[in-house]
């Protein structure tokens, strides 16, 4: 709204002598209103002489696509930039801007089945959780790096198949393991590598994006491999197309070395098409998954389930996977809340959900209570929790039917084990998942 209010200031910004103010409002017209300034930014552009900011220009306009002629100019327009850095940073700036205006036309094809003797990779929330999950589907398994979370899954012969697990949260398709970044890379671009990318997308042009996951490798060094391979692979009937691909071609680090890997298109993915809105820090369906899984022997075919930090309800959606007598979700956000009855429509679990505030009295009592506690890094601060999480708990006790379970997500570790030792709970088991550079514990509790 301040864009509306602020309206007529927004052409002096993009004519400002400051370099980043320039670059910085381009940045912002294109992530909030690419349509309505495309005229002002197109002009902006061919009028802009440092040459830093119009990789952000170009960006910005990519993101017009309800604009007709945007797209022509983005196809016609010229690089003047002399410096060998601009060139490469405008280049890869029109490439990702014309891409992103055929993500809705792009025709994604399924792929092939699986090459014989194929592995998968799989990221994992927990990688002895998943392990669980997907042997019991009659895959061979094996941890790769129990630390990184890294499991290979052996016989999965259509890569769809591996969609039966959810506690996971992406399955790439592995081609070789490399002695470092570079050695992948170039590999990337071989012949017996494309010839690997045709067996399970057939002919023709097919689009593709390719990602460098390596801490050990800059920013810059990521630009410069990026490039170098994709002006060899696009040469061969590929197209790099950034932001509308049908796979992505992935250089990952290991503890051994590095892996080259494919990543067919997310669209194939249909594990949890229910989560239509997000909240701040709401769980990964993936994460949730495997924590349902690892709590599944305490969990009762006829519980009464509520969760009282339910956000936009991806845990209770989980849950909701196994059998169940009713479902309950409650929470003091009336956005969460908004988040949670839209997922509800395609979830069709039959939950219903409140505005409640998790330390005040419940009319009803329950045999289970599954939440991810706000802890302080997203939500709310430690200091803060320490008062909530203790209401809570004491809360808990009027919550919980005997014998009832309760089946708490925490970053916060320390505080809920310290309140638990101090409570009449008996602590049943704890176990600790990956989850965005976090690494947060579920904690079952047991009202005896």
């Amino acid at each position: 709204h301040y864009i509306d209010i602020n309206a007529q200031k927004i052409p002096a910004l993009m004519e400002s002598d400051d370099a980043k103010l320039k670059k910085s409002t381009a940045q912002l017209l294109g992530k909030l209103r690419p349509d309505e300034y495309a005229e002002l930014l197109k002009e902006s552009l061919l009028k802009e002489e440092t040459q830093y900011v119009k990789p952000s220009l170009i960006l910005a306009l990519g993101n017009a696509k309800n604009t007709p002629w945007v797209l022509e100019f983005l196809n016609s327009y010229e690089i003047t930039a002399t410096e060998q850095k601009h060139i490469e940073e405008q280049k890869a700036a029109l490439n990702k801007a014309v891409s992103s205006h055929k993500a809705d036309k792009l025709e994604y094809k399924m792929i092939n089945p699986l090459p014989k003797g194929t592995k998968l990779l799989l990221t994992c929330p927990s990688v002895r959780v998943t392990q669980r999950e997907v042997a019991a589907l009659g895959y061979k398994t094996d941890i790769m790096s129990e630390q990184d979370n890294l499991l290979t899954v052996k016989g999965v012969e259509k890569y769809r198949r591996i969609f039966a697990a959810r506690s996971y949260y992406k399955a790439y398709i592995v081609f070789d393991l490399y002695k470092n970044i570079n050695e992948a890379v170039n590999a990337a671009a071989s012949g017996m590598f494309t010839y690997f990318l045709r067996r399970l997308y057939g002919k023709g042009n097919l689009e593709y994006r390719l990602d460098i996951k390596s801490g050990d490798v800059s920013r810059e060094d990521r630009k410069r491999l990026s490039v170098k391979h994709s002006e060899r692979l696009d040469k061969q009937g590929f197209i790099n197309s950034p932001s509308a691909y049908m796979f992505e071609i992935t250089v990952m680090s290991v503890y051994r070395g590095a892996m080259l890997l494919v990543m067919p298109q997310a669209q194939l993915d249909d594990r949890f098409t229910y989560k239509k809105q997000g909240v701040s820090a709401s769980i990964h369906p993936a994460a949730a998954a495997a924590c349902v899984s690892f709590i599944a022997p305490y969990l009762r075919e006829d519980a009464s389930v509520l969760d009282c930090f339910c956000g936009s309800r991806t845990m209770l959606f989980e849950r909701a996977r196994k059998p169940y007598g009713r479902l309950m979700g409650t929470d003091i956000s009336k956005e969460a809340l908004k988040a949670a009855r839209l997922n509800e429509k395609f979830a069709k679990t039959g939950a219903h959900f409140y505005m409640k505030n998790a330390l005040s009295p419940f009319e009803d009592t329950f045999d289970e209570v599954i939440s991810n506690l706000p802890f302080g890094l997203r939500v709310g601060s430690h200091m803060k929790n320490e008062g909530m999480y203790k209401g809570f708990l004491e809360n808990l006790r009027k919550l919980l039917k005997k014998d009832g379970y309760a089946f708490l997500f925490t970053h916060d570790k320390k505080l809920l084990a310290e309140l638990i030792d101090a409570s009449p709970f008996t602590l049943v088991c704890k176990h600790t998942f990956s989850c965005g550079g976090l690494y947060p514990s579920m904690f079952v509790i047991k009202k005896d």
